[in-house]
């Protein structure tokens, strides 16, 4: 299974960007392959470093939409950016709470 992520803040090493990160190597660790969207690959090096993050199973990619359209099976690819409440720890459930310590 193959999963993307985009975060446009990603470069602020927040919160909720440690959180996309964190979840990016959740999935990793479960079988998927993730791509992350971000022009500079030293962003995980940097989340790496400062969350002192495994990052080795993620890929940062540059294009999303072109990341996407290499997956098995994909034909054509339109990528829409949803913008919902911002998130915080009381929407998790219990378990995700658990592997992230929260």
């Amino acid at each position: 299974m193959r999963a993307a992520i985009y975060n446009p803040y990603l470069d602020t090493l927040g919160g909720g960007e440690r959180y996309s990160m964190a979840f990016a190597k959740a999935l990793s660790e479960n079988g998927y392959k993730v791509d992350v969207q971000w022009q500079n690959e030293k962003i995980k090096r940097n989340f790496e470093e400062r969350f002192g993050m495994n990052l080795s199973g993620v890929k940062i990619v540059k294009d999303i939409k072109k990341a996407i359209a290499k997956f098995p099976g994909v034909g054509r690819v339109k990528v829409e950016v949803i913008r919902n409440k911002l998130w915080s720890a009381d929407m998790a459930s219990e378990e995700v709470r658990t592997e992230l310590d929260l």
